[in-house]
């Protein structure tokens, strides 16, 4: 989760009721956690795209206030596969290119928040190394 918040969509709201586990439903018994959820303040949703940057220490929630301080709380940074990460942005890039996306999105906007993914990814490669 903090991974995911911190390097891809630099999240700013995993409040603590934005996550949870899943429980068995006969027994109180730990199950594991539930899949992710409510990341819709990701990708700098609000900023205008004059004020994109790629570099920002952005606000976070749930254990410290700023990305840069939470993903050190990552304990084993050795368990994440980050060559998964290598193609990530242009995945990305041919989403912002549908259609759909485009009605929404100018390429103005999609082109600075892949540069901000292209950015967290390097960030997350340096910060494991």
């Amino acid at each position: 989760m903090l991974v995911l918040d911190y390097h891809l969509i630099a999240n700013q709201d995993r409040h603590k009721g934005n996550f949870g586990a899943v429980r068995n439903v006969e027994t109180p018994e730990f199950q594991g956690f539930a899949p992710l959820f409510d990341c819709g303040t990701s990708l700098r949703y609000d900023t205008p795209d004059a004020y994109i940057e790629t570099d920002l220490n952005i606000e976070s929630q749930p254990f410290c206030s700023f990305h840069n301080e939470q993903i050190r709380l990552v304990k084993h940074p050795e368990r994440f596969n980050l060559s998964a990460l290598q193609g990530i942005p242009q995945e990305i890039q041919v989403l912002f290119e549908d259609e759909r996306a485009k009605a929404y999105i100018p390429s103005s906007r999609a082109e600075k928040i892949i540069q901000v993914i292209i950015m967290r990814i390097q960030m997350l490669e340096k910060f494991f190394s």
